[in-house]
């Protein structure tokens, strides 16, 4: 959808169907039916630091993202798209989830190890998917959002190792990566397919909100980073079918 220099960090997908990504040293934006790739926000000039991880606040109005300075240390700030000033969320912070905050309880911890990574809420909002690492491998699993379970469960029917990335809207499917490439789960049951993406190794991959496309941030490309946008709904039809 559009190309970019090396070092793209992070991507989210607005609700105005547009794409906000890390792009060092600052963000960047571009519209998901392609274009050329718009600068959002730069740090100072005077500041050795970059921008990375950017996230849709609800609205679509406002984003979170992370600053990391040369010296490690990092922030997560928060700036309306319209323009003025950042508001610093929490000092040593990065990669912001968001919490209700207006809740007479406290944030539920929904895990007791230190090896659960890459949360992902499924698409009606009643269970957790994430990454458990396991002595074989990555494994998905799955948690309800309430608490009322603690030991991580398969992800889906027919249980796979990897890392989930995004459900689709409608609930039908998961995405994950496992090794270099991304698969498509039926989470009713059934293999996983693997999902014919780019030549390169495949970074995290986000279902767009209205359920229509993937974006997909492959690496390993020398000369450029390209954010990629496929049609999912319609290459997995022509799998069915063939």
């Amino acid at each position: 959808m559009c190309k970019v220099g090396p070092g793209t960090r992070g991507a989210t997908w607005g609700p105005d169907d547009t794409i906000v990504f890390g792009q060092e040293p600052g963000l960047a934006r571009v519209k998901a039916a392609g274009g050329q790739a718009q600068g959002l926000f730069q740090p100072d000039s005077a500041a050795d630091e970059i921008y990375s991880d950017p996230s849709f606040l609800p609205g679509g109005r406002a984003l979170l993202y992370t600053v990391v300075q040369s010296g490690g240390h990092t922030r997560v700030m928060a700036r309306r798209l319209d323009g003025g000033p950042a508001t610093v969320v929490a000092e040593r912070g990065a990669g912001a989830r968001i919490y209700d905050l207006t809740a007479a309880d406290p944030p539920l911890k929904l895990t007791h190890r230190g090896h659960s990574h890459f949360p992902n809420w499924s698409a009606d909002g009643r269970r957790i998917y994430l990454m458990l690492a396991s002595p074989s491998g990555p494994l998905v699993r799955s948690l309800p959002a309430d608490g009322s379970v603690l030991e991580p469960e398969p992800g889906a029917k027919d249980d796979v190792g990897g890392v989930p990335w995004d459900c689709s809207p409608d609930g039908a499917y998961l995405i994950f990566g496992t090794g270099s490439k991304n698969y498509l789960l039926p989470l009713a049951g059934g293999a996983p397919r693997p999902w014919p993406g780019t030549p390169f190794t495949e970074k995290p991959a986000d279902f767009s909100p209205d359920g229509r496309f993937l974006m997909i941030e492959p690496s390993g490309v020398s000369s450029a980073a390209v954010v990629l946008v496929q049609n999912w709904a319609e290459e997995l039809e022509r799998q069915l079918v063939r």
